[in-house]
């Protein structure tokens, strides 16, 4: 499922998540009732997390695809041994 998921759809449930979680905050502030507060300590504080969780995703995915681009155009294997060591004498070549 997470696959599927498209960045600009990801972004845009990370933002209605974390507003829902401020909307909460702000209930809690506005009317401070035993409950409310309850309320938005739980589950505004876990929409929130959630929310940043979403977004963390597209970032982590974003810099995963960069640097497997950048490695692709680099060449992407490991570099390649030399030829022959620094204390070694290299044979003269036949010409």
């Amino acid at each position: 499922m997470i696959a599927k998921l498209t960045d600009k759809i990801a972004i845009r449930i990370a933002c209605v998540l974390v507003l829902l979680s401020l909307s909460t905050t702000v209930w809690a502030v506005v009317h401070p009732a035993p409950l409310v507060v309850i309320f938005a300590m739980s589950v505004g504080q876990g929409l929130g997390v959630l929310g940043v969780g979403f977004y963390l995703l597209v970032v982590f995915r974003d810099l995963w695809l960069r640097l497997k681009l950048r490695r692709s155009r680099q060449g992407g294997g490991p570099p390649s041994a030399p030829a022959s060591s620094p204390g070694e004498s290299v044979p003269p070549s036949s010409a």
